[in-house]
């Protein structure tokens, strides 16, 4: 079963809601088909949510079977297979940034993170599915269009610098001269 975005948000709203009537706040990091799903326009749809507990890990899992019943999600729609790449050992949140809180109205029951997008490219480089050509086609298209868009910020950025370094360059000639031409009427 494909999960989409919209998919995806209804459980992690049932699933915030059933944490904040206990009290509870869960805080998972997202990573993988389902980060790019959820935090930029690479993917359409993913197969599961590779996700690692940063809190309440016993209820997170709990939580997560009681949703999937309910929304019939496969069993493993959220799991942890990434547990073992990510995050990696001695950092235990490598540039995570915030991604959502739900439920979106009123006391928050479960809070999402998602990686940089340079840590999701690092992740599917590394990813090994020689046994799963499926998996292997989906990285390669992920990580073309991971590369293309950082490719794109980095001309951007680049764009704007060149814009800086001639203002700075013109400013800086713009000085000397003027230093140049006090001191010579010394």
């Amino acid at each position: 079963m494909d999960l989409s975005r919209d998919l995806l948000e209804q459980a992690f709203e049932m699933f915030g809601n059933l944490a904040a009537s206990e009290g509870s706040v869960v805080d998972i990091a997202v990573y993988g088909g389902s980060c790019l799903l959820l935090a930029s326009n690479i993917r359409d749809v993913t197969r599961d949510v590779d996700a690692v507990f940063l809190t309440e890990r016993s209820r997170g899992y709990e939580l997560a079977d009681i949703v999937g019943r309910k929304l019939g999600l496969p069993d493993d729609w959220l799991n942890q297979a990434v547990k073992y790449v990510a995050p990696p050992k001695g950092n235990p949140q490598p540039n995570l940034f915030p991604f959502g809180e739900y439920p979106k109205q009123g006391e928050v029951g479960l809070r999402v993170y998602t990686p940089a997008p340079e840590y999701i490219l690092a992740m599917k480089l590394l990813a090994n599915r020689r046994d799963d050509p499926d998996g292997l086609a989906r990285d390669r298209r992920d990580l073309h269009l991971l590369m293309r868009d950082r490719l794109d910020d980095w001309r951007a950025i680049n764009r704007s610098h060149q814009g800086l370094l001639s203002r700075c360059a013109r400013s800086q000639r713009t000085y000397w001269s003027q230093d140049r031409g006090h001191r010579s009427g010394i």
